[in-house]
């Protein structure tokens, strides 16, 4: 049963950084594809679409795509009111690296499965107390986890903030 619960929480750390990583990369802007295209004509090669796709990286193809049907699965579950308000303060927080509210949902709900399950490992190596103690700690520690992108992006917030005082002249 042990082995289990550590090959659990191995994976769900890896696809939390996975979408972490996700969530703080560059926003290029423009249609990855319709780039490589671009390049490609620019330099008169013949290559097929194809090839072409396959030329992207792995997080470009797979990674990206899959983390952002995760996140539209969050959406089904979060109230819309909720989603314009997170927009807001993404906005607040100056789009901090093409962030968006689906991907900051995915991450919110994988963070809370990730810090539980984190929890879950370190309450099987070898505390010894009762199960109604470590349901409540793994439970407390999985709503901090879901709170946690939230407060990161309340940080962000508060520090664009001031630093758009302190460049307001006197």
């Amino acid at each position: 049963m042990s082995t289990f619960i550590i090959v659990a929480v191995v994976l769900v750390v890896v696809a939390a950084l996975v979408l972490i990583l996700i969530g703080v990369r560059d926003s290029r802007g423009g249609d990855p594809l319709q780039d490589r295209l671009a390049d490609y004509a620019a330099r008169g090669e013949a290559a097929s679409l194809e090839e072409i796709e396959l030329s992207q990286p792995l997080t470009e193809r797979i990674v990206y795509p899959v983390a952002r049907k995760l996140g539209e699965l969050a959406l089904r579950f979060t109230p819309q009111n909720a989603l314009q308000v997170t927009q807001h303060k993404i906005e607040l927080a100056g789009s901090p690296r093409g962030l968006d509210p689906t991907l900051l949902w995915a991450l919110r709900f994988i963070a809370a499965i990730v810090v539980g399950g984190l929890m879950v490992f370190l309450m099987s190596i070898g505390l010894d107390w009762p199960w109604s103690r470590k349901i409540l700690v793994i439970g407390g520690f999985a709503v901090f986890g879901f709170y946690l992108p939230e407060m990161l992006l309340t940080s962000k917030i508060q520090r664009r903030q001031k630093e758009i005082r302190k460049a307001m002249p006197d």
